[in-house]
C-alpha cells in the first residue's frame, strides 16, 4: 500500500511532541490532541495524506487517508454509554488523541504511556483519585468539564486495575448522569 510510504515519509520530519498541557488535579503532563495535530498534520500533507474523524453511531474513526487514490489506515474507539453532551466530547477529544498517537506510532517526550503494557499495579488506588476528584470538584464547582476531561485520561488506568466501577461513579459525578456507563 503506497499510504504506508507516504506515512514512513512524513514521519522523518515530525519535530518531537513535548508533553505541555498540565493536569493539576492529579500532578501530571500530557500532549494534547492540538499539540499532536500541530506536529504531524503539515507534513502528513505535505505528502499527501489527510487526518479525518468521524462518529459512527457509539464509534469514533480516526483515518489516515491517501488523497491520491483513497487508500486508507483507520483506528477504532467505543464510546462510553451514558455521557452527557460535554463528557462525550471531551471522550472524543480523549479518543482522537490516542487514536493518532497509535496510527503513527507517536511518543511524547518523558511518556509514562508504558503504564498501559504493565500488568496491574497493586499500588493503584481508584477510590483516592476519586476521592481528590471529588475535593477539586467541591473547591471549584466549576471545574467539571475540566476534571472530566482528565478524569477519561485514567480509564485505561481504572481498567487495567480492575476499577471500572470505581471510574463509572467518577464520571456520574461530573455528568450528573445516573444512567449506566
Amino acid at each position: 500500500m503506497k499510504i504506508y510510504s507516504k506515512i514512513l515519509k512524513a514521519k522523518k520530519s515530525f519535530p518531537s511532541i513535548k508533553k505541555e498541557s498540565a493536569n493539576p488535579y492529579f500532578k501530571s503532563k500530557y500532549a494534547d490532541l492540538q499539540t499532536i495535530l500541530e506536529a504531524v498534520e503539515g507534513p502528513l500533507l505535505d505528502n499527501g495524506v489527510l487526518i479525518v474523524s468521524q462518529i459512527n453511531e457509539n464509534t469514533v474513526e480516526t483515518a489516515l487517508i491517501d488523497s491520491e487514490n483513497g487508500e486508507r489506515v483507520s483506528s477504532y474507539y467505543n464510546l462510553t454509554p451514558g455521557l452527557n453532551a460535554q463528557g462525550r466530547g471531551s471522550e472524543i477529544t480523549y479518543a482522537r488523541r490516542y487514536q493518532l498517537q497509535c496510527l503513527l506510532n507517536l511518543v511524547a517526550e518523558d511518556d509514562d504511556g508504558n503504564q498501559a503494557s504493565q500488568k496491574p499495579d497493586p499500588k493503584f488506588n481508584g477510590k483516592e483519585k476519586l476521592d481528590k476528584m471529588q475535593t477539586a470538584l467541591n473547591q471549584d464547582p466549576n471545574s467539571k468539564e475540566k476534571l472530566l476531561k482528565h478524569w477519561m485520561g485514567y480509564k485505561d488506568e481504572f481498567s487495567k486495575n480492575g476499577q471500572m466501577e470505581t471510574f463509572k461513579k467518577g464520571v456520574q459525578l461530573l455528568t450528573g448522569e445516573t444512567n449506566e456507563v
